[in-house]
């Protein structure tokens, strides 16, 4: 069986589960186990960080080896992305709690049947929505200052600095067929009242 970890999401619940739980957490995570987790790492994360020096142990170079299971894990990552975020961990401060929010569940739910029905990857939806787009039609905000300030917490944001938060729509890994950069490549990006700046790619 071949999984790849990807820690700080989906991965905190599968990384705290204790030996009893190791079955359950190789299945769909259910939603309130992860916020759990998410909560128990936000609100101590040096303790959580040293409870994943247990899961740390089951490691036999890239396999995934649980005390309760019959047959190992092979990962993409092996130990190294375990030390790293046991270390991250240590280094955080204790933030607030998070909880369930209904209007982002109505709006990723209904992403994923729009996936489903198109076989469409991505964050765009077949109508080329985006997530904030889909969200204010359900009645929500943009969430800008949500994300603002969840960055401030961990660094100093200047006045002028441009916050990325994920691929815009068309991106080249989505599309059908799929396109992506090559030698000779020429990618302009803008915005309005600033400028554009253009980027030659070259393989070096």
């Amino acid at each position: 069986m071949r999984v790849g970890l990807r820690l700080i999401a989906a991965g905190l619940a599968l990384l705290a589960a204790c030996p009893g739980e190791a079955a359950r957490a190789m299945q769909p995570i259910d939603t309130q186990i992860l916020i759990d987790q998410l909560n128990t790492a936000r609100s101590d994360p040096h303790s959580y960080g040293n409870q994943l020096q247990q899961y740390r142990a089951w490691f036999h170079g890239d396999l995934l080896r649980y005390p309760t299971l019959d047959y190992d894990i092979e990962t993409e990552e092996g130990v190294a992305v375990v030390d790293e975020t046991i270390s991250w961990l240590g280094r955080q401060a204790p933030l607030g709690r998070i909880e369930p929010s209904a209007l982002l569940a109505k709006a990723a739910a209904a992403h994923l049947a729009d996936q489903a029905r198109t076989g469409r990857q991505g964050h765009a939806g077949a109508d080329g929505s985006s997530p904030g787009e889909r969200v204010r039609r359900l009645g929500g905000g943009t969430y800008v200052a949500e994300i603002i300030s969840y960055l401030s917490r961990s660094a100093t944001i200047p006045a002028g600095t441009l916050i990325s938060t994920g691929s815009p729509g068309g991106a080249g890994y989505s599309r059908n067929p799929q396109v992506f950069l090559r030698d000779g490549s020429t990618v302009t990006v803008s915005i309005e009242g600033i400028g554009s700046l253009t980027t030659h790619c070259r393989v070096v």
